[in-house]
């Protein structure tokens, strides 16, 4: 549900289930007490899978380079997600997987000013002074009348 985004279609899916379970008690009230077994045991089965699924992918939050290798394996051909994962992979010294997610992000969305910036920024912590200033130009060549981050 793109959770990096916004929390609305959760919170939307929340509020569904919680009126369904509303209207199944206030139904299962006036209902024989079979009823009531199966709208509980119908809660369970729903609520269960979620619980896992949330503690799996809460495990992703805790790592920043876990968050965005998971976001490019859940959107492939968002331009940020690999920008974000090369700049991990920079930040952490994996400079040529860094380039790798630069280049995968130019692919994806060509002459974008923020990425070529950011691949300047690998590049000069890399010690590649040229492609830097390379990077920096073409940064600034797509976008004249503004100043990346």
């Amino acid at each position: 549900m793109a959770e990096r985004l916004l929390y609305l279609p959760p919170w939307a899916f929340c509020l569904l289930l919680a009126a369904t379970f509303d209207a199944l008690g206030r139904w299962s009230f006036r209902a024989p007490r079979a009823i009531d077994a199966v709208a509980y045991g119908a809660a369970v089965l729903m609520v269960v899978p979620y619980a896992g699924g949330t503690i799996v992918r809460s495990q992703v939050w805790n790592d920043r380079l876990r968050f965005f290798e998971a976001m490019v394996r859940d959107a492939p051909r968002s331009a940020r997600s690999h920008r974000e994962l090369g700049l991990t992979y920079g930040d952490l010294g994996r400079y040529d997987r860094a380039l790798e997610e630069m280049h995968t992000s130019l692919e994806i969305e060509p002459d974008d000013p923020i990425t070529l910036y950011d691949l300047g920024n690998v590049h000069l912590r890399a010690g590649r002074y040229e492609d830097a200033v390379a990077a920096y130009s073409a940064s600034l060549a797509a976008a004249p009348n503004s100043l990346p981050r």
